[in-house]
């Protein structure tokens, strides 16, 4: 597993995948978001999409989950690009679900990505 935070696009999917280390800490965090920011402005339009892998996590502390929310809910420069996120969870935390048609979640990268390549090949 890494032990950092890591960002690319993916345009099979046409979303941002990040993947998280086991442990996560401010400082990663605080580091990550404009690198995030950075991805999505470099890769818009076509970035619609966010897969957030963060299975098998640990964050350090409830400031970095703070941080996460902050980001994709209420920062613009990602709230106006991205339009769906498929976050992986383990079945601990979450039991797998599609909330919306904005907010869905899995217990496996796969099924993530299976899920948004799938949207992505319907016909708007």
């Amino acid at each position: 597993m890494t032990k950092v935070i890591t960002t690319e696009f993916d345009p099979r999917i046409s979303a941002i995948v990040v993947q998280f280390p086991a442990l996560i800490s401010l400082d990663q965090m605080q580091s990550w978001v404009p690198r995030f920011k950075e991805t999505i402005s470099q890769n818009a339009p076509e970035c619609k999409n966010l897969l957030l892998d963060t299975n098998e996590h640990n964050f350090e502390n409830i400031a970095c989950l703070r941080l996460l929310k902050t980001t994709l809910t209420q920062d613009p420069e990602v709230t106006r690009h991205l339009k769906r996120v498929a976050f992986v969870q383990p079945r601990a935390v979450r039991e797998p679900s599609i909330v919306s048609p904005v907010e869905s979640y899995f217990t496996s990268f796969e099924d993530a990505y299976s899920y948004l390549f799938m949207i992505g090949q319907q016909i708007p």
